[in-house]
């Protein structure tokens, strides 16, 4: 059967470098109750209750004084509320907590197919798609680019690749006081190398790895080649 749990990343402001300080020792010895079981000497009573889902990390938060963040590994949100509540009422925070969330599955059934899924470097459709998206996104028309050459001319681009050269044509057009055009962009191609060049033999492990063993997340139409014959 699946075992479900929640992530989550929470920040808890706490007075001062004491309480802080105070927190992180409460929380390790919480997390040696959870692992040795381990019995401690005044440990809070409510939070003894919920030490076996102590399943998250706490450090001092960066950026904000004297703050705590909690973040999981593998669960255990009912015991970071009951730390949490612990600590507001001790200081006598008032406010509201906000934390991020999300649902994960631990241990598929082991009676599920649930296949791996390969996200491989983008095909000449969806080059051609990003494309217009990001001319469009930075208020240009696509209908004024040659997309079926762009898409050519980018084969073995990443979506973000693809979006720095159009930034960079942006830049040589704007030091030109002109328009960018698919000159300009050819210009920006011409001093970029791509991810899948740069790191060409460990793109290639993967992909060599990827096959009959993962799903591909698109399908990988072979790209189209001219082919001359003699006459």
């Amino acid at each position: 059967m699946a075992d479900y749990f929640t992530k989550f990343s929470i920040v808890v402001p706490l007075p001062d470098a004491a309480a802080q300080a105070y927190a992180l020792e409460l929380a390790a010895q919480a997390e040696r109750i959870h692992l040795d079981d381990e019995v401690i000497a005044g440990f809070p009573t409510a939070l003894q209750a919920v030490a076996e889902d102590w399943r998250f990390d706490t450090h001092p938060a960066s950026g904000t004084p004297f703050a705590l963040w909690l973040d999981t590994y593998s669960g255990g949100i009912d015991a970071a509320c009951a730390f949490i509540q612990h600590l507001l009422r001790k200081y006598n925070r008032t406010g509201q907590i906000t934390f991020e969330w999300s649902h994960d599955c631990s241990k598929p059934r082991p009676d599920a197919r649930l296949p791996y899924f390969f996200v491989d470097l983008p095909n000449a459709d969806e080059r051609r798609a990003i494309w217009a998206i990001q001319i469009q996104k930075f208020g240009r028309d696509p209908e004024a680019f040659d997309l079926r050459q762009l898409a050519k001319a980018t084969e073995g681009f990443t979506g973000s690749e693809i979006e720095q050269v159009f930034i960079e044509a942006l830049y040589r057009a704007f030091d030109r006081e002109e328009e960018p055009t698919d000159l300009a962009i050819g210009e920006a191609l011409t001093d970029f190398v791509p991810l899948s060049k740069l790191m060409g033999e460990q793109v290639l492990a993967l992909k060599t790895w990827a096959k009959g063993r993962a799903r591909g997340a698109t399908s990988q139409e072979p790209e189209r080649r001219g082919r001359k014959i003699a006459a």
